[in-house]
């Protein structure tokens, strides 16, 4: 007879297949570490069963590189043939339940999305789980707090599976300290084709069509630069219809006026559980009542490394208990761990030969499919409070060195920039310089915070707070732009940011003013410059191929401060660009021999793209084609060839978006057709022209899928704003309010 712990072992092991026997990288589940997280029980528990399976031949053990687990090879388990043969007797005789069958139960259930942790053995918390899951299908929202390693993150996970099990669709999120409104957004994957909603009211109405939980994980690690944005989503979507779970540790930087569930320690009765089945009662019920009852310190105790004394609090044992018996090398190796901002690659990290080691101790935690790593929380905290500020300074010299030499994704950069902030680096500014602009696509909320944390440092600076106010506004935060404004008042730079923040936040007379006086007080370049941002701003202000006589008069005037730069690149540049503005203006006007001319002038400069001319020939033949409907299949593959032919993707969807405006009163098929082809908004997009693009895509879904109209408009509506085009913001709330 095999006991309870040597069965839990087979059947964990038994969902594993047998080709993994040879394989040369393994799933970390198939770890010691794995398989005590994934059991519920502290990994010294499972020596004396694992024993014990391998001697009888139902287990085998062998070395191999866990995948995501640091360089070193690693101990892993298989299950043998005798050990399955085992395995599906004792599913015949009703004495365990195929590894199966959780699976085929869950496909009744609601979706559960995002970063959720794998759902693992949690003990002693039956009537939190009841009462959480109780407040929110009646009352709503409410917080979950506790200390570090309390179990927050496991209640929260027992308790949104039951959740789930009564058709609630679940949207996971973990919070960091770059996590901002848009990465919480992402992570719980609300999108409508593929496409992701930002505007918080597209969010609402999005959300409110099906029963829905969304929660956020360890909201105190949120940095106070992405602070009152978060807050003021998570007040609106708890206001709405939309149910909201949030956990944390106090204080909590919001969510007090949600109701609150404090997690307390777990009872010695349900402690010992953790430590599983093959150690005396006794004893067991004397090792949780030393460390508490504390889940995190039951999962680090290690019968080698002893107990604290009598009185300790969790703090102490870690520090005295858990990591005396580090080495100094070792004790080095996990502080480069502890100053990361963020979970890593484990093979990316500084010392990843001692990763292995760390997770053997249980002093690690791991995302989602064991992609990233990071310490304990409740290890960090400890460790770094031992650190005096020389010493972390230090720490972060080390990691420049580090990450100089190995950072090679966007995410690694800033890490990076950040450890460059906090080892005070000399040359911080050009670093900032350097490499600023690339990383705003993808790290626009990591860039945010290191910004905020080199301004804690340098509060005058005058180039820090210039990076800082256009980081905001690329990211669409006015008044957080705004702030920097007092620091840019002597600056030239100070006049393109005050502009942006009255386009932004739609002061349009202070904005027309701006733009004034910008044309009459410039250099030449700086005023040609602002006249060409301005005519782009304004030829996109509208929706679809209507024609606004006002607006065009407008861009006609702003084209007269144009002047021609001596040098010849700069001359073709600003040739190219009001040249096809003013081809724009022919379009809208109906003026087809002007749009001919200046395509024939174009033709004849040099550095222009064929494809740009095909396109703009593509736009006049479109015009044209509506007094003979006859040509448009010949017109439509023209325009085939000419998307193939554009210089980049936003080009070409940019061509495909014209076509489809047009197409959509005439052809409504092939109107559907085309817009399916174009690439959906992304998260991160800063480049006006593609947030212009996009806020025309979201137009055009409002009328291709009506059922969404709401959602699309609203997410429209935000972009225009962003960008400027309040026009075309007034324009689509008319419709918005008329389905409303």
């Amino acid at each position: 007879m095999r006991s309870t712990a040597e069965v839990k072992i087979l059947r964990w092991l038994g969902q594993f297949p047998p080709a993994l026997e040879s394989a040369w990288d393994i799933t970390r589940e198939l770890s010691l570490p794995g398989m005590a997280e994934a059991l519920g029980v502290v990994r010294s528990s499972l020596n004396i069963p694992l024993k014990s399976l391998q001697q009888d031949e139902l287990v085998m053990m062998r070395t191999a590189h866990v995948i995501g687990g640091g360089s070193r090879r690693r101990s892993v388990f298989h299950i043998t043939m005798s050990g399955r043969e085992l395995l599906q007797q004792l599913i015949e005789e009703g004495l365990t339940e195929s590894p199966l069958k959780k699976a085929q139960k869950r496909t009744k259930a609601g979706q559960i999305m995002g970063s959720a942790p794998p759902l693992n053995p949690l003990y002693g918390r039956d009537k939190l789980v009841e009462k959480i899951t109780e407040e929110l299908s009646n009352s709503g929202s409410l917080v979950i707090s506790g200390l570090p390693g309390i179990g927050k993150t496991s209640l929260a996970r027992k308790a949104l599976d039951e959740m789930a099990q009564k058709g609630f669709d679940i949207h996971w999120a973990s919070s960091g300290e770059f996590t901002d409104v848009g990465n919480l957004l992402s992570q719980w994957e609300i999108s409508v084709n593929g496409a992701e909603v930002s505007d918080i009211e597209a969010v609402i109405s999005l959300l409110c069509m099906k029963k829905r939980v969304l929660f956020i994980d360890d909201i105190h690690m949120i940095h106070p630069r992405h602070i009152d944005a978060i807050e003021k989503v998570s007040q609106a979507l708890a206001n709405s219809d939309v149910k909201i779970l949030l956990a944390g540790r106090e204080p909590m930087p919001f969510g007090h006026q949600l109701s609150k569930i404090k997690t307390p320690s777990l009872s010695i009765s349900d402690a010992t559980k953790l430590l599983g089945d093959d150690v005396e009662q006794q004893q067991k019920e004397e090792i949780a009542k030393r460390l508490g009852g504390h889940p995190l310190a039951l999962l680090l105790y290690d019968e080698e490394a002893g107990l604290p004394e009598q009185g300790a609090d969790v703090q102490q044992y870690v520090e005295e208990v858990v990591l005396a018996h580090l080495d100094d090398d070792l004790r080095d190796d996990l502080d480069q761990l502890v100053i990361l901002p963020m979970p890593i690659i484990a093979e990316s990290a500084p010392k990843s030969e001692s990763i292995g080691l760390f997770d053997e101790y249980a002093l690690l935690r791991w995302t989602k499919n064991n992609e990233k790593m990071e310490v304990q929380h409740l290890v960090r905290n400890v460790r770094r409070s031992l650190l005096d500020d020389e010493a972390l300074k230090e720490l972060h010299k080390k990691a420049i060195l580090h990450w100089q030499l190995g950072a090679s994704s966007d995410e690694e950069k800033v890490a990076l920039l950040y450890h460059r902030v906090a080892g005070e680096d000399e040359n911080l500014k050009y670093h900032f310089e350097r490499e600023t602009e690339a990383l705003l696509v993808t790290q626009s909320a990591a860039i945010s915070v290191v910004l905020q944390e080199a301004l804690n440092i340098h509060q005058e600076d005058v180039d820090l707070h210039y990076m800082a106010a256009h980081v905001a506004i690329q990211r669409g935060e006015a008044e957080h732009a705004e702030t920097h404004l007092q620091y840019l008042m002597d600056d030239p730079r100070g006049a393109e940011i005050a502009l942006a923040v009255s386009l932004q936040q739609g002061r349009i007379s202070e904005a027309e003013e701006l733009i004034r006086d910008g044309l009459e007080l410039a250099e030449p370049e700086e005023k040609t410059r602002l006249a060409l941002a301005a005519a782009s701003r304004c030829l996109d202000d509208r929706i679809g191929t209507e024609h606004n006589p006002k607006i065009t008069k407008q861009i006609n005037q702003l084209l007269k401060n144009i002047t021609m730069p001596k040098q010849p690149e700069k001359r073709t540049a600003v040739l190219i660009s009001m040249s096809m503005i003013k081809h724009s203006v022919a379009l809208l006007e109906g003026d087809l021999k002007t749009a001919s001319e200046i395509r024939k002038s174009l033709s004849q400069i040099g550095g222009v793209e064929n494809g740009m001319l095909l396109a703009l020939e593509i736009k006049s033949q479109l015009l044209d084609v509506k007094s003979n409907l006859n040509d448009l299949p010949k017109v439509i593959e023209m325009a085939d060839d000419a998307i193939e032919k554009q210089p980049s993707n936003l080009h070409s969807d940019a061509l495909r978006m014209s076509i489809v405006e047009f197409l959509i009163d005439i052809d409504s098929t092939h109107a559907r057709n085309v817009f399916n082809e174009i690439k959906p908004p992304e998260k991160g997009q800063i480049i006006a022209a593609q947030k212009r693009l996009n806020a025309r895509w979201w137009t055009m879904k409002s009328i291709i899928n009506p059922s969404m109209a709401i959602v699309a408009l609203r997410e429209a509506i935000s972009l225009n704003k962003a960008t400027g085009c309040h026009n075309a913001a007034k324009q689509l709330t008319a419709r918005l309010h008329r389905l409303l």
